[in-house]
């Protein structure tokens, strides 16, 4: 525990914001994952891409075994993990190789586009940080998702 401890300490350190919550009744953890604060877009931006080696080290899977699971080569999901060059045919595979695994990729406008700030395991139970928007596969980005009601979380606005 301590050395979990650490690493967490060292991580957040650098700003990683941890997420999740535990259900102490079912021992079951809810929208776990990590993202970087809305604040780090004053000072860089990420690719959106940067997310999909996050997605993998969420699952903990090894680069061949996404490949395979998304019918792509060893190859083609390192260029997605690390900004080569890829079509848009071999992202959407990745992504909804993810998707189609409970994994939400987090993002935040800027300026006109979103960008990508984290990934967490899909969740109904716990919503997304604030200020952040869940992609629903095919870019199409929402806030609340539609399962979520309102009155569920006291009317309050995300």
């Amino acid at each position: 525990m301590k050395t979990i401890a650490a690493l967490r300490g060292f991580y957040e350190g650098f700003g990683i914001i941890f997420l999740g919550r535990t259900d102490w009744t079912t021992k079951l953890v809810h929208g776990s994952g990590a993202c970087l604060p809305r604040t780090v877009l004053r000072r860089f931006v990420l690719p959106d891409e940067a997310n999909f080696s996050a997605a993998r080290a969420l699952l903990g899977l090894e680069r061949q075994e996404v490949a395979e699971g998304a019918y792509l080569t060893s190859r083609q999901v390192g260029n997605l993990e690390n900004g080569g060059s890829f079509t848009k045919k071999s992202h959407d595979c990745l992504r909804d190789f993810y998707m189609d695994r409970g994994v939400e990729f987090l993002s935040a406008l800027a300026g006109h586009c979103f960008v990508g700030l984290g990934v967490r395991r899909a969740s109904v139970e716990v919503r997304p940080p604030q200020q952040l928007w869940v992609n629903r596969g095919d870019h199409v980005f929402t806030r609340i998702p539609t399962v979520w009601k309102r009155n569920q979380y006291n009317n309050s606005r995300f």
